[in-house]
C-alpha cells in the first residue's frame, strides 16, 4: 500500500464517522513549502513524507494512535533545529570517546520529526544516506530516540497503513489495545479498549468505582 492509498482509507472513514475530523484536515504543503524545510535541514526529506505532505500538510484534528498529530513541513524544519540545538548543547565541553553507543546523547541529524503529542515527545523516521526511508522512532522529550519493536514501526507507510486498518476494524494495538472513539462533535479520539463510554464525575460515583469511603 502507498502513502495515498493509506491516507485515501482514513479520510474514507473520517468522512463517513468523524467529520469534524475529517473537515479539519489541511490541505497539500505546496512544493516551495517543501522545498524550504529540505533547505533548512540541510537534506532531503524522505520521499514517503513528501508524499505525505503534498496531500495533507500536517494532520489538523485527526490524530494518531496515542495521540499524535502530524507535524506540517514548517514544524518539521523548526523541530528538526531545535533538537540539533539541544543535541548540541548536551555535547558542549564533552568527550567524543564518552558519547554513548550510536553517538548522540539526545538526537541524531539524520533524524526527521513528523509527528508529536501534547507531552513533549515525538515520531521520527531515521533516515538512512541517499534518502532512503527508515524505521519509526519514539523520541521521549527528557530521554532520547528508540525502536521500539512493531510491524507497524517499519516505515512512515507502514504506520499510516497500520492506522488506516485500525479505523476500519475499530481498535487497534500498537501503544497498548486501542479502540476508536467519536464524541458528540464528531472528532476523533482513541481509548482505552473496553474503556467505558461515559465517566461519571459526582463523590458518590467515584466512590463507588475506586472503593473511597
Amino acid at each position: 500500500m502507498t502513502v495515498h492509498e493509506a491516507w485515501e482509507r482514513v479520510e474514507n472513514w473520517l468522512r463517513s464517522h468523524a467529520p469534524a475530523a475529517y473537515d479539519s484536515l489541511p490541505g497539500p504543503a505546496t512544493p516551495d513549502e517543501i522545498r524550504s524545510t529540505e533547505q533548512t535541514i540541510g537534506r532531503a526529506l524522505p520521499q514517503e513524507l513528501v508524499d505525505s505532505l503534498s496531500r495533507h500538510n500536517g494532520s489538523g484534528e485527526f490524530v494518531l494512535p496515542n495521540f499524535h498529530r502530524l507535524n506540517d513541513a514548517n514544524m518539521i524544519a523548526v523541530e528538526c533545529m531545535e533538537y540539533r540545538r539541544a543535541e548540541d548543547d548536551r555535547r558542549m565541553g564533552v568527550d567524543v570517546s564518552a558519547l554513548p553507543p550510536g553517538g548522540f546523547f539526545y538526537w541524531n541529524p539524520n533524524w526527521t520529526p513528523f509527528a508529536h503529542d501534547e507531552s513533549g515527545n515525538s515520531l521520527f523516521l531515521a533516515q538512512a544516506r541517499g534518502g532512503s526511508p527508515g524505521s519509526v522512532g519514539v523520541h521521549e522529550k527528557d530521554g532520547g530516540g528508540s525502536f521500539p519493536q512493531h510491524r507497524a514501526l517499519t516505515s512512515f507507510t507502514a504506520l499510516l497503513e497500520y492506522t488506516a486498518r485500525g479505523l476500519h476494524d475499530g481498535i487497534i494495538d500498537l501503544w497498548g489495545e486501542q479502540e476508536t472513539y467519536v464524541d458528540d462533535d464528531g472528532f476523533l479520539e482513541w481509548r482505552e479498549a473496553g474503556a467505558d463510554d461515559e465517566v461519571a464525575w459526582s463523590m458518590d460515583e467515584m466512590g463507588r468505582r475506586f472503593g473511597f469511603d
